[in-house]
């Protein structure tokens, strides 16, 4: 009896997801037959899919009994917004490290015209801050917070752990690469957006960014599972990884043809193998920390 229960917990945030999924799919039909809008059709549906996923964590904490707690946020005080902004600190130090190996080994070169004017370059990194917040607490919430505060008190902690791992990853790689003009929208073309969606999660060459992904989901999860760091350092150490990947992406050109190109994953040309073993490391570190057994 137990199997089946833990089958059916790791189903529920898939099918929170497809809830989620489906009824994206029929408001952008009935938005893009009504209106004409100035964005994709496929890219309208996840999108609005992430936003149904958001504005579903509220009735779905009610309905779990889920308090703020359960959610990390301990104290919601000035102390809260210090854990973040440390957070983003250690974040930023932990990806730049990575980063600079990747220069060191050329598999990503500076792009020399984007540091032409010091302006551009102040606005590349206040865009990418501001960016990284912005994920960092829409996703944080979603994904430490209610998912992994709605199966702790449920399961096992690996159990959890691992599950929430797992959605944080797979969310990053529902991406449709389908072409869908105005005119050949239908009813069911947001439901074709959706299982285009999901069949990206069965291509081998995203395994190496999925694994990085994973790992960054356990190691948040690891930290947010401990009561003197909570949701404020997920949060910051989330937003850190974000401004490092879009500084980098801004200031840096990725080449394929180096001999090391295999260390970085088709994703974002950043995260791939190279952060994996560096998060396995960082978790490893992690656990045998007094921090965690205290």
């Amino acid at each position: 009896m137990r199997y089946y229960f833990r089958i059916l917990l790791f189903l529920a945030p898939l099918t929170y997801l497809l809830v989620a999924a489906c009824a994206s799919a029929l408001l952008a039909f009935s938005l893009f037959s009504l209106i004409d809008i100035p964005i994709a059709f496929p890219k309208s549906v996840t999108r609005g899919a992430l936003l149904f996923l958001l504005l579903g964590i509220y009735p779905v904490t009610v309905l779990l009994g889920l308090n703020r707690c359960d959610f990390g946020f301990f104290r919601f005080d000035k102390e809260f917004f210090y854990r973040i902004f440390r957070g983003w600190a250690i974040g930023t130090f932990i990806l730049i490290f990575v980063v600079v190996l990747l220069l060191v080994l050329d598999i990503r070169i500076i792009d020399v015209k984007a540091f032409a004017t010091t302006g551009s370059i102040a606005l590349i990194l206040a865009k990418a801050l501001a960016i990284g917040l912005l994920v960092a607490c829409l996703e944080e919430p979603l994904f430490r917070g209610l998912l992994l505060g709605g199966l702790l008190p449920r399961s096992a902690k690996v159990f959890a752990l691992t599950t929430s791992a797992f959605y944080y990853a797979l969310l990053h790689f529902l991406r449709s690469t389908l072409d869908i003009e105005n005119h050949q929208i239908t009813l069911l073309s947001g439901f074709e957006v959706i299982f285009n969606s999901l069949s990206q999660l069965f291509k081998l060459e995203i395994l190496d960014s999925f694994l990085a992904l994973f790992l960054s989901g356990i190691f948040l999860g690891l930290v947010r599972m401990q009561p003197k760091y909570g949701l404020g350092y997920c949060i910051g150490l989330h937003a850190g990884w974000v401004f490092v990947i879009k500084t980098t992406k801004a200031l840096t050109n990725g080449d394929r043809h180096s001999s090391y190109a295999f260390l970085v994953g088709g994703y974002d040309g950043i995260i791939g193998i190279l952060a994996a073993g560096w998060l396995a490391l960082l978790i490893i570190m992690l656990l045998r920390s007094k921090r965690l057994t205290d």
